[in-house]
């Protein structure tokens, strides 16, 4: 069924795009935007009716499981394939509930806050302690400036490191996710790759 087959691709050509969108925190114009340009009219408008109960994500692995089990069902081929499809959607699924879960558990902001004191703190009393078992010279300012370079530079980190989707090149990730459906169906419907056969 090429219409079933060309709707699956379109549906797993724009998972990439729906998600990034969804844990950078984008509009929801923008998703919108993704959706409209890929789908037809019928198709954008019922996803978009399942946004009221469900994610995008969600709805758009469902819709390829049905688009599936229409193929197959309307064919002679067996139904091996469609194990495989059922398979790789699953594992789709899972990595999309892995990231779902880094996004909707971030680190409780009590534990950031204390973290941030306690090193203020060690900061501050840090060339008291210095002056009073050295004295006051220019070690004591050097090792101060330097502890405080390293310290904070790691406490910037950990904050960094909490909204890990916001340093993670997910346009590139999306863009390759995209290109590599596109390649693997480009390659399977144009006849271009070698016949085996031939070379022997």
């Amino acid at each position: 069924n090429p219409k079933a087959a060309i709707l699956s691709v379109r549906y797993l050509s724009i998972i990439g795009w729906i998600l990034k969108a969804q844990f950078r925190g984008e509009d929801e114009a923008s998703q919108r935007e993704v959706l409209k340009l890929m789908l037809t009219g019928k198709e954008y408008q019922w996803i978009i009716n399942e946004q009221n109960t469900t994610k995008y994500g969600v709805a758009m692995l469902s819709r390829i499981r049905q688009v599936c089990s229409l193929a197959m069902s309307s064919s002679t081929a067996q139904v091996t394939p469609l194990y495989f499809v059922e398979d790789s959607l699953k594992g789709i699924e899972s990595s999309a509930g892995i990231c779902e879960r880094l996004f909707g558990s971030p680190i409780p902001p009590t534990y950031t806050r204390h973290l941030s004191r306690v090193m203020s703190l060690w900061l501050l009393l840090l060339p008291i302690s210095l002056v009073s078992s050295i004295g006051p010279t220019v070690t004591t300012v050097i090792t101060t400036a330097l502890a405080a370079y390293v310290f904070v530079g790691l406490d910037e980190v950990g904050m960094e490191i909490e909204n890990v989707f916001q340093l993670l090149p997910l346009q590139q990730l999306a863009a390759a996710v995209q290109k590599d459906v596109y390649d693997q169906f480009y390659g399977s419907i144009s006849g271009s790759q070698p016949d085996i056969k031939s070379d022997t």
